[in-house]
């Protein structure tokens, strides 16, 4: 099984291109929807996560407003929360492969948002970056719920610059063209690595 890093800072793209590798056969796992389902209602996480945040609790689950509101600023219980997080979503992407393996699918797709940024390495056969224009990037970001410039600047401030992680990257999707063409740019990619694990030449 080939197994693909998805990475990009926010709003560059990742959750289209994840569509389009799900479109095209893999099997996607994102980070992201993990952390929300340990912090759900019964998820592994809300227990710890209501010791050390008990503020953070709200009728059976940890509401991700709050928790946000709590760590972000706050190096120290930003790492609080990474302690608890880190080891329970390496179980879940850990289980996710052990599934997709069974299944007998060819690509898995890890959707890790800091996948350069955490401390904790994944071993992937390939990374593919999302990148795009700053200026469309905070548009797109301004654009979702609960977004504000402050807020965006402060996470892009926790995370690696684009161009530093598209350096590191074996692939780069820039964002910024059609949907067509970057789900063309996707399709490219797919065919690139299966025929790489083939050993056939590109």
């Amino acid at each position: 099984m080939i197994i693909i890093g998805l990475t990009g800072s926010i709003a560059t793209g990742k959750t289209f291109v994840a569509k389009c590798f799900a479109k095209l056969g893999a099997k996607v796992f994102d980070a992201d929807i993990a952390v929300h389902e340990l912090l759900t209602y019964s998820g592994k996480a809300v227990r710890p996560v209501r010791e050390v945040f008990p503020e953070s609790y709200d009728e059976g689950c940890i509401c991700r407003k709050k928790l946000g509101s709590i760590v972000f600023n706050n190096a120290e219980k930003r790492q609080q929360l990474e302690e608890i997080m880190h080891p329970l979503v390496d179980m879940e992407r850990e289980k996710f492969l052990k599934d997709a393996e069974k299944q007998r699918i060819s690509v898995a797709v890890l959707e890790i948002p800091l996948l350069f940024e955490s401390k904790v390495k994944v071993a992937c056969d390939y990374v593919v970056v999302t990148i795009v224009d700053k200026n469309i990037q905070k548009e797109r970001a301004l654009d979702r719920e609960g977004m504000t410039e402050a807020r965006f600047n402060a996470i892009n401030s926790l995370q690696m610059d684009s161009n530093e992680k598209a350096k590191r990257a074996d692939f780069v999707i820039d964002t910024k063209e059609s949907e067509f063409s970057v789900f063309r740019k996707v399709k490219q990619i797919m065919y690139n690595v299966r025929s790489r694990d083939a050993g056939d030449s590109i």
